[in-house]
């Protein structure tokens, strides 16, 4: 993975500052560009690696040197570009389980694109062979957008070595550690929890559970909604309620059988069942995502409460009322977050628009707004704090 984390080479910064003012019409056919002094100066390199990066764009017919005028543009890489230069590849899954949220984000990128004369390419880089992405990125496409899927395994995948090594900028969605040198987008996640604790309090609610059921607590997004949960907690004046179960493979989003739900719902009532019972039981819980909510109203039933009355449940990502889980379980979660996927493709082709322009500096990140949504209005009217 060095060779990914280390993706900004000084040459590399060179030549995508140079590709930058060619395509930006910042420099001119017919004009003269700065001396290789003056780029050295501005992008705090050498002027060795100046020349070096300069000699692929001369050799490719992009500058002509002309004795004691310095390098004149001939033409611009426009000039000659293919299809693919007039496309931006989207990295994303692929077959039957695409996620719904990848197939929002493709659908606003396309609109954002063809706004822009840009064509959308949508690949599952984990899936074609190396071969493939190699020739792919020697076509030298306008840019690459790579959604959480394929981001968040980056660290052990070199598939997007060959655009970074050609200089192809890439804007990634997540904030995995090894994904620092790149572009990024991401939801707020801290301000999706801290929504969501707000709505309960806002309802009268005082013991408000977070649990969860995530391998690793160190992720980043369970880090930040964590942060999100504690900081609203505190905020409130309330204690903070903690549970993590080990038991995430056992809830399926494709459960295709009552028995199966119920296996699943009877596991999770086993890892909080205490949060459930005594004096001080919880009044309202948050999990990792809306598929949860489902199997936690059956384990609250199987506490002998009612969920969306004694025990309020709270989910995230919004596709609730479209799961298949439904059919088990019918009562709904009182709120959920919309992490509003459809402005992630906006968000990073902007990104990727700056980066091609030249206009951006070190590697960025940039964060976007979740909505709360409320989804049993009446049932919390009519809830009343034990």
């Amino acid at each position: 993975m060095v060779g990914l984390l280390q993706c900004q080479t000084p040459r590399l910064l060179v030549e995508r500052h140079v590709h930058g003012c060619l395509t930006s019409g910042a420099w001119k056919v017919g004009g003269r560009i700065p001396q290789e002094t003056e780029i050295a100066t501005a992008l705090r390199v050498s002027r060795g690696t100046v020349r070096a990066a300069l000699k692929a764009f001369d050799e490719a017919g992009i500058f002509e040197a002309r004795k004691g005028s310095g390098r004149i543009v001939r033409r611009t890489p426009a000039d000659s570009r293919s299809i693919l230069a007039r496309t931006v590849v989207f990295a994303r899954s692929s077959g039957p389980m695409v996620a719904d949220n990848e197939l929002l984000i493709e659908r606003r990128l396309m609109d954002a694109a063809a706004s822009r004369g840009l064509l959308v390419l949508a690949v599952d880089l984990l899936s074609v062979d190396a071969h493939a992405v190699a020739h792919l990125a020697e076509a030298r496409p306008a840019g690459v957008v790579v959604a959480h899927c394929i981001s968040q395994v980056l660290d052990r995948s070199a598939k997007l070595r060959p655009f970074v090594d050609a200089g192809i900028p890439i804007v990634v969605q997540g904030d995995y550690p090894w994904l620092a040198n790149f572009d990024r987008v991401v939801g707020d996640q801290a301000t999706g929890a801290r929504m969501l604790v707000e709505h309960f309090v806002s309802l009268g609610l005082r013991r408000i559970a977070q649990v969860t059921c995530i391998d690793n607590p160190d992720h980043y997004w369970f880090k930040a909604r964590r942060s999100g949960y504690e900081a609203a907690m505190a905020d409130a004046g309330l204690a903070t309620l903690y549970r993590r179960m080990n038991i995430r493979h056992g809830l399926d989003h494709q459960c295709d059988s009552i028995e199966a739900f119920q296996l699943g719902a009877r596991a999770m009532a086993g890892w909080f069942i205490d949060l459930l019972t005594g004096p001080d039981r919880v009044q309202a819980i948050l999990l990792d995502t809306d598929l949860q909510t489902f199997y936690a109203a059956a384990a609250v039933r199987l506490a002998g409460l009612e969920p969306g009355r004694d025990v309020l449940l709270a989910g995230y990502d919004n596709y609730w009322a479209t799961s298949p889980l439904r059919m088990f379980e019918s009562t709904p979660l009182v709120a959920t977050i919309d992490k509003q996927q459809e402005q992630f493709g906006d968000a990073m082709l902007k990104l990727l628009d700056a980066r091609i322009a030249g206009d951006m500096g070190p590697p960025t990140q940039q964060r976007l707004e979740p909505k709360l949504v409320e989804t049993a209005k009446k049932k919390t009217e009519q809830f009343s704090p034990a």
